[in-house]
């Protein structure tokens, strides 16, 4: 699906926006274009669209995120927004120090 989405998007100049667009790159992955159609309706858009929301909420507040972008380095040190060099070194330095 990704490959078929790159083609479309960087090589055919297509629109991700417009569903048609995204049910041809599911057929071409060897997906069923009328299940995705149906996902991709106003009416299937919306299933699980509180529980993604909500995972975004607690992602967020886990993660103190502020900014984008979001690294989180060894999965414990989150860098929110832009950040110069000597921040990733920090974290880097860390932790090195922490496997010591």
């Amino acid at each position: 699906m990704v490959d078929a989405i790159f083609q479309a998007y960087f090589e055919e100049e297509k629109s991700l926006g417009v569903t048609s667009v995204l049910v041809e790159c599911a057929k071409n992955a060897g997906m069923e274009p009328s299940v995705v159609s149906e996902i991709l309706s106003p009416q299937g858009i919306s299933i699980g669209r509180n529980e993604v929301e909500q995972e975004l909420r607690e992602f967020a507040m886990k993660w103190n995120c502020s900014g984008v972008p979001l690294f989180i380095v060894d999965g414990k040190y989150p860098l929110s927004g832009a950040q110069p060099v000597a921040a990733f070194e920090k974290v880097f330095e860390k932790i090195v120090a922490d496997e010591k």
